[in-house]
């Protein structure tokens, strides 16, 4: 039968280790997961003792008790690339950035929002190409939009590193 272990670090933060023996015999291998919550680790729990104290199929050593989805296609996969536009790529980045300060975020969604979303950069070769928020991701080159991301910030106001910080 699969244990569960709750285990604090120096810092604060509590994990929950399960484990369990391999066929849950006294001399089958030891086997652990860490989840990051009690609720994963007594839902993982149960799906090892379901498993016959085995690892459950899609759940691979460090998944942290959730099940990957590698092998079945989604069945309402995202838009292409090429089809997102440059201000949703951003919002989708910002949207993973669940180790920083909220307030951090927030601010990256207000600058990028006062001054990169409206703006219309000039590029080498001087083609216009804005407003950068709706361009298609494909349209343009990454590398020329950051070119462009040097003028902006004299244009609006924008310090480069802050210009630099938006987008990664």
């Amino acid at each position: 039968m699969a244990s569960i272990e709750r285990r604090p670090n120096a810092l604060g933060r509590v994990t929950w280790r399960v484990r369990w023996r391999a066929g849950g015999i006294r001399t089958g291998r030891t086997d652990s997961e860490t989840c990051d919550s009690e609720k994963a680790a007594r839902d993982f729990a149960a799906l090892v003792q379901l498993a016959g104290e085995r690892r459950p199929e899609g759940y691979p050593k460090g998944c942290r008790g959730h099940r990957l989805l590698l092998a079945e296609p989604d069945p309402d996969p995202d838009p292409a690339p090429e089809q997102m536009s440059f201000g949703e790529v951003v919002l989708e980045y910002l949207a993973t950035l669940v180790d920083a300060d909220r307030r951090t975020v927030a601010d990256y969604r207000r600058l990028y929002a006062a001054h990169v979303e409206p703006a219309i950069v000039l590029l080498p070769g001087g083609r216009a190409v804005g407003p950068l928020g709706g361009l298609p991701i494909g349209q343009a080159a990454a590398l020329d939009i950051l070119a462009g991301l040097g003028r902006l910030h004299a244009d609006q106001g924008l310090r480069p590193d802050a210009a630099q910080a938006l987008l990664g």
